[in-house]
């Protein structure tokens, strides 16, 4: 035998060990479809369970900023837990207003909120540190969907002056915050 072919035949030998393996998982594979199958049809229940079950910390406040005047900061926010706002170099009057369905650059937002807690608040911060300027008392999401259904406009509106930061997170990671950082009290406007 020539070493031309017995290269061909490694090869060969080679393509049908492969041919072999693949069939072989494919009909593993197959065989248990039944016994898989019921557990795939069962997670999106499951995925609603978790979701809806208190224990567990699957939480998120996700936002993005949209562009607004000097002395304004418009926020898109969705989230599946309670949040606050943490506003940094901010000292004075600040005023929170919530809106929660509309339209914003021809895309509708907020079909499926809900009310999340006073809608219009306004505190006054004593620092420029850290200081939470507004809690929401439920999630945005009133039912599952789309994200931009699930979002609510936030608006603040301050001294034109300032550029201050805004930064959201949820109830739970604001706990840990608050052992770790010193976020400064506020009071109501005009207090």
């Amino acid at each position: 035998m020539t070493a031309k072919v017995r290269n061909r035949n490694v090869r060969n030998k080679k393509k049908s060990l492969k041919k072999k393996i693949i069939l072989t998982w494919l009909a593993l594979e197959l065989a248990a479809i039944p016994f898989v199958f019921p557990v795939f049809a069962a997670l999106p229940t499951f995925a609603k369970i978790i979701q809806s079950s208190p224990e567990v910390d699957m939480t998120r406040v996700v936002s993005a900023n949209i562009p607004a005047p000097d002395g304004v900061s418009r926020y898109l926010v969705a989230s599946d837990a309670s949040f606050v706002i943490i506003a940094n170099n901010l000292l004075g009057d600040v005023e929170t207003n919530i809106i929660q369905k509309g339209n914003i650059a021809g895309a509708r937002f907020g079909a499926l909120t809900q009310n999340i807690a006073v809608k219009n608040t306004c505190l006054r911060t004593l620092s420029t540190t850290a200081s939470i300027i507004y809690r929401s008392a439920h999630k945005t999401a009133d039912n599952t969907g789309s994200i931009i259904d699930q979002t609510v406009l936030i608006e603040m509106r301050y001294d034109p002056k300032l550029s201050p930061k805004f930064t959201f997170k949820t109830q739970l990671q604001i706990k840990a915050q608050i052992k770790t950082e010193n976020l400064r009290p506020t009071s109501r406007c005009g207090v």
